[in-house]
């Protein structure tokens, strides 16, 4: 199964330049755990546990940017990767969220919550075709 078939989208996106309570305020509305940050490309990612960090030091978040918290070491992974690959990358990089990408665009992001929500589709070893995945990417271009 690839990782476009299990991935949210369209991906909660900030610039690097927001507030950090404006980012809280997404994550809470939105019910997501993560936002990534991008200007045309990705260039990194903001997750609770950022704020929690930035909170429990005293931080006022009213004046602290995305830019001051955001894990700029972004790993990505393609959409046209299997699932188990973006299993094996999160474990590698000891991380929980990882956007995804086709043709350098950002078109959505899978999560450890989306792979053990997916994992009986993923093992049946249903395979989408190629070209219907294609589109889809495109599409979410």
């Amino acid at each position: 199964m690839y990782v476009s078939q299990i991935m949210s989208s369209p991906v909660l996106t900030v610039s690097p330049d927001a507030s950090v309570k404006e980012v809280a305020r997404m994550l809470h509305e939105n019910r997501a755990g993560s936002v990534v940050v991008e200007v045309d490309t990705p260039l990194g990612i903001v997750t609770e546990t950022d704020i929690v960090r930035l909170v429990s030091d005293g931080t006022d978040t009213e004046k602290a940017t995305v830019s001051d918290i955001m894990t700029t070491d972004l790993v990505t992974i393609d959409g046209f990767e299997d699932v188990e690959e973006a299993a094996r990358v999160m474990k590698k990089n000891s991380i929980k969220k990882l956007p995804v990408v086709y043709g350098g665009a950002l078109v959505g992001i899978v999560t450890s919550t989306d792979i053990s929500h997916h994992l009986p589709e993923i093992t049946s070893g249903e395979e989408m075709d190629k070209e219907e995945l294609r589109e889809m990417l495109e599409e979410a271009k």
